[in-house]
C-alpha cells in the first residue's frame, strides 16, 4: 500500500498464485489450487477471495479494469480471450475471441480490450471495444509481418513489444516499444482504422504542412498506412 508504506500477504493457499493485476481495491490472479489454473479475485475492502473461473482447462494471465476481468482461456483447445463482469454475478463468462488460432496476453482499460493474436501467421495486436449490448467488435491494430506482442493499454494508448527493426517473427532481440494513438483509439472515425497510422508531422500533395493528424498525402480520406494510391 503506497499510502502506508506497508506490504501485506494477499494469498495464503499452499499452491502457486501468480500473474496478479489490480484495479482500485480489486486484485485478480492466476491460481493453481484446483485442477488446471483458474482466475481468482479479492476485493481488499470487502473480502473474501472469489473464484472467477471453474472450467477444468487452464485460465491464465488475468487483467482487470473496474468491473471487467479478462484472461486467456484454453477450454476450446486453443487460447481464446474471455471476460467476466463482476457487477453481473448472475451472468456467465463471455468469450471474446473465437478464431481457431491463439489469442493471448490480454489487457483492459475501461471498455477496451487488447491482446496478442496469431491468426495471420505472426503475432499482431488486436483490440475490441466492449459495448453495453454485450458485443465486442474486433479491430486489427498492427499488420507488420514481424512480431508485435505483449500489449498493454491505458485510456486511449496501446503499447507493445515490436521486432520489426530486425525483421523477425519471434521475440528475438533487438526489439522496440511501439505505441498506437491515432486519434485516440482505432475506430470508424480514423482515416485508417485497421492499420497502425500514428499521428505525425506530414505534408500533403499540395505542400500543406499538417501537425498531429494521421497522414493522408493524397487527401482522399484514406490514411497512408492503408492507401495503395498514396
Amino acid at each position: 500500500d503506497i499510502s502506508t508504506g506497508l506490504e501485506s500477504q494477499v494469498t495464503t493457499d499452499g499452491a502457486a498464485q501468480m500473474d496478479p493485476d489490480v484495479s482500485g481495491s480489486r486484485i485478480v490472479w492466476q491460481d493453481h489450487r484446483n485442477v488446471g489454473s483458474d482466475i481468482y479475485m479479492l476485493d481488499v475492502s470487502t473480502g473474501p477471495e472469489t473464484r472467477i473461473t471453474t472450467n477444468a482447462s487452464d485460465q491464465n494471465l488475468p487483467a482487470i479494469s473496474g468491473n471487467i476481468v479478462v484472461w486467456q482461456d484454453y477450454r476450446n483447445g486453443n487460447w481464446d480471450i474471455y471476460m467476466y463482469d463482476i457487477s453481473k454475478p448472475s451472468e456467465s463468462e463471455k468469450q471474446i475471441t473465437t478464431n481457431t488460432y491463439d489469442q493471448v496476453y490480454p489487457d483492459i482499460s475501461g471498455n477496451y480490450i487488447v491482446w496478442e493474436d496469431y491468426r495471420n501467421g505472426n503475432s499482431d495486436i488486436y483490440m475490441c471495444e466492449f459495448k453495453a449490448d454485450g458485443t465486442c467488435i474486433e479491430k486489427q491494430i498492427t499488420s507488420n509481418t514481424s512480431s508485435q506482442s505483449s500489449p498493454a493499454i491505458s485510456g486511449n494508448r496501446i503499447v507493445w513489444h515490436d521486432t520489426r527493426r530486425n525483421g523477425t517473427t519471434t521475440g528475438i532481440y533487438p526489439a522496440d516499444i511501439y505505441m498506437y494513438s491515432g486519434d485516440g483509439i482505432g475506430d470508424n472515425s480514423d482515416n485508417c482504422p485497421f492499420v497502425y497510422n500514428p499521428k505525425s508531422d506530414w505534408v500533403d500533395k499540395n505542400g500543406t504542412h499538417h501537425m498531429s493528424e494521421q497522414s493522408d498525402y493524397d487527401l482522399d480520406g484514406v490514411g497512408d498506412a492503408c492507401d495503395a494510391d498514396s
